[in-house]
């Protein structure tokens, strides 16, 4: 469960994986809101890059979560 210099526990890549879907749909849901505020002619950019920020944070999520069922695999 430890990896490197034994201080923080690394995640299971179920968990990541849940993060995964988390982060995206919620970035999903950004970018709608962000819509609906630019088709009523409001401020509507911060919640385009807030939608970007969280699509980053799921690929970088899946990624780790891919790693990890990788060499889960070839461990067993």
């Amino acid at each position: 469960m430890y990896k490197g210099d034994g201080q923080f526990p690394t995640l299971n890549w179920r968990i990541h994986l849940v993060l995964f879907l988390i982060l995206f749909g919620s970035s999903i849901g950004s970018f709608i809101y962000g819509w609906t505020l630019r088709s009523d002619g409001q401020n509507f950019s911060q919640y385009w890059v807030l939608a970007l920020l969280l699509l980053w944070g799921s690929m970088i999520s899946v990624q780790k979560s891919l790693n990890r069922k990788k060499d889960s695999d070839e461990s067993n």
